[in-house]
């Protein structure tokens, strides 16, 4: 199956940057070490990369199947591109759904598949998990408040070419991968690193948004980061934070710099929601100093 549209990265997701990469990369101040604790779809990184930044990069998420893609491409692309390659003639929303249950399986210890667990490598969840992206509904690659898989069904949409892949995995070289809380990253930033947080956004009516972190991340966890910010910039540490545009978020970051962008939002499952919408880029120094 051909992919016949822009191919971006690898990885779909909801409220992703791929758009924007050059806008938020205009926005940075000199730095040393790049550190994304929602690395997700990656797209700043693998821009900054693909622009000539050759510097160390921490990048990390909670979100265990879905860094067990960066780690297969930075540690065997060769065998990521083959599964994936295999995967290209499996279709159907029967096949969606069982990977989608043997992946949530294999994050559940307590639930077994028969008679044990299941027992696959990184490569394999890695490919399961590109598989369950690009044929999610809009990038909904989302998990439960019990951490288990709930993403819809979409459609037979096409995998990741091999360029792609190739590109993503040229990337990943010489970063530094981690499974793990944005509160361990951040806590860890020293002077010279620059933090880029786009974490799950607050939803505008104060509801929990669907997101591919682990579990919830609600207004308590906007504030712990907000925080773990504020304790970084006292270690010379600057930030690029981004969010909606709403009160609760500018109640959180009012006292950093606060600049209002406006974005297309084409995934919205809602036809009147897919216009222009408010966002905000937050940071501790002047953007495009």
């Amino acid at each position: 199956m051909a992919d016949t549209k822009r191919d971006a990265g690898p990885l779909k997701q909801m409220g992703g940057k791929a758009g924007q990469v050059a806008q938020l990369a205009a926005m940075l101040p000199a730095f040393e070490r790049f550190v994304d604790p929602f690395v997700g779809g990656a797209s700043l990184p693998c821009y900054l990369r693909k622009g000539g930044f050759t510097g160390p990069m921490l990048l990390s998420d909670a979100n265990r199947p879905l860094m067990a893609v960066w780690q297969a491409l930075q540690q065997d692309p060769d065998a990521l591109v083959a599964r994936v390659g295999a995967m290209r003639k499996l279709e159907g929303r029967s096949v969606f759904e069982v990977f989608r249950g043997e992946l949530d399986a294999l994050y559940k210890p307590q639930v077994k598949l028969g008679a044990r667990p299941l027992q696959v490598s990184t490569v394999e969840v890695a490919a399961r998990w590109i598989y369950l992206n690009r044929r999610t509904f809009s990038g909904l690659s989302r998990v439960n408040r019990q951490g288990g898989l709930n993403m819809p069904w979409g459609e037979d949409a096409a995998l990741p070419s091999e360029a792609t892949l190739r590109k993503a995995s040229a990337a990943m070289a010489g970063a530094e991968l981690r499974v793990c809380s944005f509160e361990e990253v951040i806590a860890e930033t020293r002077a010279g690193d620059l933090i880029y947080a786009d974490p799950p956004y607050m939803a505008l009516d104060g509801k929990q948004a669907f997101t591919a972190y682990s579990g919830t991340f609600d207004v308590r966890h906007h504030r712990r980061l907000e925080q773990l910010c504020r304790e970084a910039d006292g270690r010379g540490v600057k930030f690029l934070a981004c969010n909606a545009d709403c009160q609760d978020a500018r109640t959180i970051w009012r006292d950093w710099k606060i600049e209002t962008v406006y974005i297309g939002r084409p995934g919205n499952s809602n036809g009147e929601g897919r216009g222009a919408v408010a966002e905000l880029r937050i940071t501790n120094y002047d953007s495009g100093q």
